[in-house]
């Protein structure tokens, strides 16, 4: 009898369930996602391994254009059932976001023959396309970066990373710019956003000297009895590797600034 009574509330759960389905399959369907999103959190707190329901979530994400939801709901499906279909879908979700390398893995990874005749090509023909757009672009920027027009600049690197949100190089660059503006305003706001704009980039690009540099030199400006974050920011640009004319010149900063720092702890007898 008790045996009888867990089967009963094991097949009335999956009566629910599949009903539940159901209702959130034909929401999408009308193009009532919210609804669907609703549906299928329902049937996720009753089994967060539902798979179809976190396929419709996802595509229900999709096509709100709630990109990076709509990601992290496909890449869970996925990682329960990684087939070809979601896989498919994720890298959609990944192409709209302009997340183009991952779009691309999951492209190039499939392995269904028609699929790949039929969609996943012409994907990856779109994904070609915006990386050439976006390397334009981000030429551009670099050409008036060097010039020292980093107003411009940004804009460039802003349209490469439209085209592709994951080009790490134009993200560094532009936060790279925009430090650079502050710090020629100068003044104490100016500069610590100066900073703050040199430290993200630096998170961006961890293994490069010169926007270390240029930290440096900001928090030089910002206080002339600040001798710590200059030396070390001017020792890790050096750590990391500079140009030659950077090289030098952060040398020269790194020794003067280790003398002062000397002079002055002479003077207080430290």
């Amino acid at each position: 009898m008790k045996g009888k009574s867990i089967l009963i509330l094991i097949f009335g759960f999956l009566f629910i369930s599949c009903a539940g389905m159901k209702q959130a399959d034909q929401f999408y369907r009308k193009g009532k996602y919210d609804e669907a999103i609703s549906a299928c959190q329902e049937a996720i707190k009753k089994n967060p391994q539902n798979y179809r329901a976190l396929v419709i979530m996802g595509r229900s994400y999709y096509m709100k254009k709630e990109y990076p939801q709509a990601i992290r709901v496909l890449d869970r499906a996925y990682r329960l059932n990684p087939t070809d279909e979601v896989k498919l879908d994720l890298g959609t979700a990944y192409l709209a976001a302009r997340y183009l390398d991952r779009g691309r893995k999951c492209f190039e990874e499939m392995t269904h023959f028609s699929l790949r005749n039929e969609v996943v090509i012409e994907k990856l023909a779109e994904i070609d396309e915006l990386q050439q757009k976006a390397e334009k672009s981000f030429h551009k920027g670099e050409k008036r970066f060097r010039k020292g027009d980093y107003q411009t600049a940004i804009t460039f690197y802003e349209r490469t990373l439209e085209k592709k949100a994951d080009h790490k190089e134009a993200k560094y660059k532009k936060l790279f710019a925009e430090g650079l503006i502050q710090y020629q305003r100068g003044g104490q706001k100016s500069l610590w956003k100066a900073i703050e704009a040199f430290g993200k980039a630096a998170a961006v690009m961890p293994d490069r000297g010169d926007v270390h540099y240029w930290l440096g030199l900001a928090y030089m400006k910002k206080d002339r009895y600040d001798f710590k974050n200059p030396i070390d920011e001017f020792q890790q640009a050096l750590n990391l590797g500079l140009d030659k004319k950077m090289m030098k010149a952060a040398k020269k900063e790194l020794k003067a600034m280790k003398k002062r720092k000397a002079k002055m702890d002479d003077f207080w007898g430290r």
